[in-house]
């Protein structure tokens, strides 16, 4: 007599609906866990249609309803699944948005202390293409959150100042250009486009009204703010110029060149007043004193240089720094000047004396720049070593060092109110920290909206993956529903090229980060790529097993997927020893091959391996088998037919089933019996049960007349199946009796 179709005893819908997004759920579970289940509906639906084969199969299938929801429900899917990348993309650009995503360039505060303005971009002196930041962001300092982004450089924004009531702002940019900023609206209302090369700083004068423009195109340009309109240009230099500053009194500017100079300029009469000469290489920085009477300026031949700009000369040389001075900032009384250097050490001089009163060492990179507080008692020193330090000036001795920033820090503002100190870096936020606790104060705004949207991420790419493992489990479905066995291999094939394809784009992407120092340092993305090469040969494992265990080939899944990537493990070191290595000798070529072939038949085929085994599911089975003492339905053996790994309590699972009614668990062995790897444990189960069974014969009896048991083994798919395969009571009853039967 022939065997009967396999009967699954739970949750078996007549028919999945598209529109049911349960019945979605359900045939993932269906493909993942339990593919008796999958057959056993098709076989309902029709069993004609089940057991045709080839093509005459494939037009049969349209004419069973069951059979075509299922073609309808993957269209559905894979739209659901679109939707979602585009979210994901959504939320991931909304992210990316909020906070500078290059390096910022400059801070400027309100006079108030409220607001504050971030120019971001490139930190290259040439710059051949747009940068991908080239944005000023307003942050509100109060709550703590980005107000506005101020859009219209198309590349790096070097400089920004706001006007004294805190409405209006001036950036400057490699564009070329100036943009004149309403603040408040977030909104441009001039474009100053008169210089030639890119603008390399720009201040205001004391009332706001006029802005200065320093550029490489060797001149400096003087604009009216209220009008948009160029006032004068000055001109002079011989080189570009790196900044401008603007006495007190707003009637004088200084500039400092890279052609070794300053320049003293009448603001009112636009024209050169002095020429500051002395340094040997280029000025790269200049401040003045409150009084106006006074310029220090830093220079990339390692001194400072004290200058009276009444008269034109230089007062004395600041003479110490082992490497180029990078900044320089002035005491309010004008007695004591604070310079950083790339030799990673700041001194505090005494302009009267000429010489050095401190050293302040304990920065492990370059000194990129150095700020004073209001009240002139303490220095804030920004580092290539992702700090920032509080230095006493009155001891030279540290009182704070800053951490958390995860690039160089590359512009610090100290608040004017407060004692608070504002610095940014590469890493999108600014950061405040406290001066008086020496502690970082929360952003609580920027906090709040990465909180919220990460959840949403987070949510958002939860449903990614269970909508890209229903649209997996369906493309299998079909496949095996279509094509019997060779469909499934096929629709497999094609999600593992697809698979690969996004493996290979994130691969470029990830390696594209690490070539870029800057970059790297940023996004970790060194520590990325073995990430996705794990998660990758997971994948590609688990596919692989789930395929197989779906047409009931489940010991082909695990050793056949280590075995096909030892093959072409070995094919890939073919080629790369053959064709891609250039040398020609024996060891050039032979060696790189040997390493090749070895990365992917040995150190992916591991990862590949165990995804096969099922490792990724493997920690919640193990959980659940622990908690099955108190809820035996949970143990995995009941719901997942695909379990390769043993866990624990299987046998004594079966034994209680056994022992409530011999019926249940007779037809709790059949089910895991079909699971080749499990057998082992329904065999100690049904022997220590018969041995300890008062009436054994009964037991003997029940097992081979229960009509539940004479089912296939499992659901027969291929033609072979159909004539080869045993009932579940035949292999039952002949592994109890430690026969071997054939029928895996």
């Amino acid at each position: 007599m022939m065997p009967k179709f396999p009967i699954y005893r739970g949750e078996l819908p007549e028919v999945l609906s598209p529109l049911n997004l349960r019945h979605y759920w359900l045939l993932a579970y269906w493909v993942f866990f339990r593919p008796t289940a999958f057959h056993c509906y098709l076989n309902q639906a029709d069993p004609d249609v089940y057991r045709l084969r080839g093509f005459q199969k494939f037009l049969g299938t349209w004419k069973v309803r069951a059979y075509r929801n299922l073609y309808l429900m993957l269209p559905l899917a894979i739209a659901l699944l679109a939707v979602l990348v585009g979210s994901i993309a959504h939320l991931y650009l909304l992210n990316t948005l909020k906070g500078n995503t290059a390096w910022v360039n400059a801070i400027a505060v309100t006079p108030n202390g409220q607001v504050a303005i971030t120019a971001a971009g490139d930190r290259a002196l040439k710059v051949q293409v747009p940068s991908a930041d080239s944005t000023l962001k307003v942050w509100n300092l109060r709550w703590g959150s980005e107000m506005k982004t101020l859009k219209g450089h198309t590349y790096g924004v070097t400089a920004v100042a706001i006007t004294p009531d805190g409405k209006r702002a001036i950036s400057s940019s490699r564009d070329d250009t100036l943009i004149i900023w309403d603040v408040q609206k977030g909104t441009k209302l001039h474009h100053l486009k008169t210089h030639t090369d890119w603008v390399s700083h720009v201040v205001l004068t004391p009332d706001g009204k006029r802005a200065i423009s320093a550029s490489a195109d060797k001149t400096l340009k003087i604009w009216d703010m209220q009008q948009g309109q160029e006032l004068n240009t000055l001109k002079g230099h011989t080189d570009l110029i790196w900044t401008v500053a603007v006495t007190s009194d707003g009637r004088k500017a200084i500039s400092a060149s890279a052609d070794k100079t300053l320049k003293v300029w009448d603001i009112e009469q636009g024209k050169e007043l002095y020429t500051l000469a002395g340094h040997n290489a280029w000025v790269t920085s200049v401040a003045l004193t409150p009084d106006g009477r006074k310029a220090i300026s830093a220079s990339v031949d390692k001194t400072l240089k004290v200058w009276d700009i009444e008269q034109g000369k230089e007062l004395s040389t600041l003479a110490g720094h082992e490497d180029w001075v990078t900044g320089v900032a002035i005491s309010p009384e004008g007695k004591h000047v604070v310079s950083a250097s790339a030799d990673r050490t700041l001194k505090i001089w005494n302009i009267e004396q000429a010489q050095a009163v401190h050293t302040l060492n304990g920065h492990s990179g370059w000194v990129t720049s150095v700020a004073l507080t209001p009240d002139g008692k303490q220095a804030i020193s920004a580092s290539t070593d992702q700090s920032l330090k509080v230095w006493d000036i009155q001891q030279g001795k540290l009182l704070h060092t800053f951490t958390g920033h995860n690039a160089w820090v590359t512009a610090i503002a100290v608040l004017p109110n407060k004692p608070r100190v504002l610095s940014a870096s590469y890493d999108r936020y600014p950061k405040l920290w406290s001066l008086n606790r020496g502690t970082q104060l929360p952003m609580t705004g920027v906090v709040s909206m990465a909180v919220g949207l990460n959840v949403g991420l987070i949510t958002v790419l939860t449903l990614l993956v269970t909508c890209a493992a229903i649209c997996v489990s369906l493309m299998l479905a079909i496949g095996v529903m279509a094509f019997g066995v060779a469909g499934s291999m096929v629709a497999s094939f094609l999600l593992v090229l697809a698979s690969s394809f996004a493996f290979f784009l994130g691969f470029l992407t990830v390696d594209r980060l690490a070539s870029d120092p800057l970059l790297r340092d940023a996004y970790n993305a060194a520590a990325i790529i073995p990430y996705i090469t794990i998660i990758f040969g997971l994948v590609f494992g688990l596919l692989l097993g789930v395929t197989f265990g779906l047409v009931n080939r489940k010991s082909v899944g695990i050793f056949g997927s280590v075995l096909f990537m030892g093959i072409i493990g070995v094919a890939v070191g073919i080629v790369v020893a053959s064709v891609i290595t250039p040398s020609i000798s024996f060891k050039g070529r032979l060696l790189p091959g040997i390493r090749a072939g070895m990365a992917v038949s040995v150190t992916f085929n591991l990862l590949v391996a165990l995804g096969a085994l099922r490792i990724p599911f493997y920690p919640v089975e193990l959980v659940a088998s622990l908690i099955s003492r108190f809820r035996g339905k949970w143990h995995p053996v009941v719901w997942d037919e695909l379990l390769v790994l043993p866990v624990p309590r299987t046998s004594v699972l079966l034994q209680t089933y056994l022992r409530a009614s011999e019926l249940d668990g007779l037809l709790l062995a059949a089910d895991v019996a079909r699971n080749p790897f499990q057998r082992a444990w329904v065999q100690r189960a049904l022997h220590q049960h018969l041995h300890r069974e008062g009436a054994p014969l009964h037991f003997l009896y029940r097992l081979h007349g229960s009509r539940h048991l004479n089912t296939y083994s499992f659901a027969p798919i291929s033609e072979f199946d159909w004539q080869l395969l045993p009932t579940t009571r035949q292999v039952l009853l002949g592994e109890l009796a430690n026969l071997r039967v054939e029928y895996s």
